[in-house]
């Protein structure tokens, strides 16, 4: 997920909670949730981690 330049400080965590409230609202995400989930909010032109696939199944 990357957010917005503009979103720092409290725009981005109410973002990274309206993320969160809607994960924990849908029944099958939820599941997952229970399993473990990494997530990470990266802000705009942020280079993705060296080596560090960003998805894997």
């Amino acid at each position: 997920i990357v957010l917005a330049a503009e979103a720092q400080g409290a725009l981005a965590a109410a973002a990274a909670r309206r993320v969160a409230e809607g994960l924990a609202a849908d029944e099958t995400l939820r599941a997952r949730l229970v399993r473990g989930l990494d997530l990470a909010l990266l802000p705009q032109g942020a280079p993705a981690p060296a080596g560090e696939p960003l998805f894997t199944r």
